[in-house]
């Protein structure tokens, strides 16, 4: 599976410009401070987007409006005229990921991080929501590819329920079947993360 380029805000603006006008489609990263407030880094990533997509549309940051309303994707009611944006934003302690999608309006992705270190006892949780199968190929990896492995397949869960719009819930062949049709991708992360890009629709990420 490829994996797609993140890009640090403010470090690699341009290039992160020249993902978009050239894929319709842009992941920004923020290094964030480990114990930083759930507020700060919302508005750190935040401040990244509404950066990104000023500079993208030539428009003045104060008129974006990320939606904030919670359960709701952030900018599902962004109204930049002749585009539909569709955002995905994940945060972990150190850093919080962000997708821009400039698609179509029934394209919707989702994204999702996590940090691979001090990761719980895996096996209840994959049990209960990745099913057997997956469960199964993560325990027969070596032991110090498990919590990776594991991270990877979470990620990649996490990021196709933000994608449909479904809570988390456990595995069944009907949720499975709901979950069908999107297309993956991992990410080009720091070290000790791992990540995921869902989206379905219009829009190929490579």
């Amino acid at each position: 599976m490829s994996r797609l380029p993140v890009y640090p805000w403010p470090d690699k603006l341009v290039a992160a410009l020249k993902a978009l006008a050239e894929h319709g489609l842009v992941l920004v990263s923020v290094a964030t401070p480990p114990a930083a407030s759930r507020e700060f880094t919302r508005q750190r990533i935040r401040s990244a987007l509404s950066d990104l997509l000023s500079n993208n549309f030539d428009i003045p940051a104060g008129q974006i409006q990320l939606d904030h309303e919670p359960g709701k994707r952030p900018g599902q009611h962004l109204a930049i005229p002749g585009h539909h944006i569709a955002l995905s934003i994940s945060h972990e302690p150190g850093l919080s990921i962000a997708a821009i999608c400039d698609g179509r309006p029934a394209t919707t992705i989702g994204i999702d991080l996590l940090r691979i270190a001090h990761l719980p006892d895996w096996r209840d949780v994959a049990g209960l929501y990745l099913g057997e199968q997956i469960t199964a190929s993560i325990a027969s990896a070596p032991l110090a590819q498990q919590a990776p492995y594991f991270a990877a397949h979470w990620a990649r869960l996490e990021a196709t329920f933000k994608c449909r719009g479904l809570p988390l819930s456990e595995w069944s062949v009907q949720l499975e079947r709901e979950l069908s049709g999107c297309t993956f991708s991992e990410l080009d992360l720091p070290e000790g993360y791992a990540g995921a890009l869902a989206i379905s629709d219009s829009v190929n990420p490579n």
